[in-house]
């Protein structure tokens, strides 16, 4: 199935609805005014989505087509992107069209990636707007948002997003596959957040050092390895610390860490094999 995902069209195109009242509102004011030249209504009509924007999408049974005009700065700007089926399954797109410093562009992003890494370098420094988003997903479903305000578009399955949730959210809704990697994303991203670097740093030095001390007790003096050693443990954390304190944190800070990355690999790799969980 294909979805298209997309935010109503703007109230402010007027319906036929609207134009019949509108019209009687105008016959009622020449009556009690007398004059049929008077005029209360724009004789213009508001301006309309497709003013500004143009979507087309096109299918067969290989490839899936998303056509885009955007009126950008006044100037009209279109481009049609051609996606194989079997070769984009599992990948989530994202076109963005703007003003780059090398001029104006269509530029794709893997949404996974931006999602992922929390920010995206490349589209900071620009201005730049977002067109549409496509799913494939695994089951075969193809979702596409168009992140602009759009009428439904024939031969299709249309969805009307709603204007309180992200458009994130409504891919969450339409597709168990990425709802259960969003939620693996924002897993990680807990993981990440609530990791102290420092601390982290901290406490890998202090095992180092702990080892670093015990291979002294045992190693051979002669050995090449033992001047080397030596030296590492004139600056040792033990002698600012205890090994007490050390144990501690261990015990305290380290092993609420292993438990929450333990969570995450398991949620990755799935509970079958938490006992052989890898990162990333």
């Amino acid at each position: 199935m294909i979805k298209i995902l997309r935010y109503k069209e703007s109230s402010n195109k007027i319906t036929n609805q609207e134009k019949q009242q509108n019209a009687e509102l105008q016959e009622l004011v020449n009556d009690l005014s007398g004059d049929e030249n008077s005029n209360i209504l724009p004789e213009e009509e508001v301006e309309t989505v497709e003013d500004y924007v143009k979507y087309k999408i096109t299918n067969n049974d290989t490839e899936l087509s998303v056509y885009v005009n955007y009126k950008f700065r006044d100037e009209w700007h279109e481009k049609t992107f051609t996606y194989n089926k079997v070769d984009n399954i599992g990948n989530f797109i994202q076109v963005d069209c703007g003003r780059f410093t090398y001029g104006f562009d269509f530029l794709q992003y893997n949404v996974l990636d931006i999602i992922d890494n929390m920010f995206f370098k490349t589209r900071t420094q620009h201005s730049h707007e977002t067109m549409f988003r496509i799913l494939f997903d695994p089951n075969g479903d193809i979702i596409i948002a168009l992140l602009k305000p759009y009428h439904e578009i024939e031969g299709f399955y249309n969805v009307e997003m709603d204007n309180t949730k992200t458009v994130l959210g409504a891919f969450v809704d339409n597709s168990e596959w990425f709802a259960n990697k969003y939620a693996l994303i924002r897993k990680k991203a807990t993981l990440l957040n609530t990791t102290d670097v420092y601390k982290s740093v901290s406490y890998l030095e202090a095992q180092v050092d702990v080892l670093t001390r015990a291979l002294l007790e045992v190693i051979d003096k002669n050995n090449t390895m033992y001047d080397v050693l030596k030296q590492a443990d004139k600056y040792s954390v033990l002698d600012m610390k205890p090994v007490e304190d050390i144990s501690k944190e261990f015990n305290e800070n380290k092993a609420n860490f292993r438990k929450m990355q333990e969570e995450y690999y398991i949620a990755l790799h799935g509970k079958e094999n938490s006992s052989n969980t890898s990162g990333e």
